[in-house]
């Protein structure tokens, strides 16, 4: 097969893991009848499905990972975790389960991340993802964990102050410090 058959064959094996992820986490939401926090466990989990370099893992657990990391990949990566996160927070939201200052605080992250994404996905630059980076998942979970276990809640500031500041850190490394591969990958394209 041909660099550019297999690109198109990666690609819309990407495109599918996405889809799949939009659809397991819709599933999740609705339908299982859990903790919350362990649904944005399960949700967390999912990210497997589209690329796992590290475990030698491409879109759907195939072992070619050559359109991981590449534009077409983290631009479909983006829109798709945008999606999940929207479906989050409406589910949190319309489930009542956190206070409305706690709700307007995960809104307030949620619109960070889209800002943030947006931005990347218009100029192309991991740098913007650094200053809007993504504290609305980490954060939504911590929330739900303290909201199940109550015995956190004295704890609450200080468990999100440490995720913010290890998040700012994360995204730093991935869309920063990494911008030279970032910029490699960049210029690459399938399909």
């Amino acid at each position: 097969m041909s660099d550019k058959g297999k690109g198109k064959q990666n690609y819309n094996l990407l495109i599918k893991s996405e889809i799949l992820r939009v659809l397991i986490t819709f599933i999740i939401l609705q339908f299982l009848s859990i903790p919350f926090f362990i649904k944005i466990l399960l949700i967390m989990f999912t990210e497997i499905l589209d690329c796992t370099p590290s475990l030698k893992y491409g879109p759907l657990f195939t072992p070619d990972t050559s359109i991981c990391g590449t534009t077409n990949y983290q631009r479909i990566d983006k829109i798709t975790d945008i999606i999940i996160y929207f479906l989050i927070l409406v589910y949190i939201i319309n489930s009542s389960i956190l206070s409305p200052q706690y709700n307007y605080f995960i809104i307030f992250l949620f619109i960070v991340r889209l800002i943030g994404t947006y931005f990347f996905l218009e100029k192309r630059k991991g740098i913007f993802l650094c200053y809007f980076p993504n504290f609305f998942l980490e954060t939504s979970l911590a929330l739900m964990v303290i909201h199940f276990y109550p015995i956190f809640r004295k704890y609450t500031v200080i468990i999100i102050i440490c995720i913010l500041i290890l998040k700012v850190c994360q995204e730093f490394y991935m869309h920063y410090e990494n911008k030279n591969e970032n910029e490699k990958l960049r210029n690459k394209r399938y399909y």
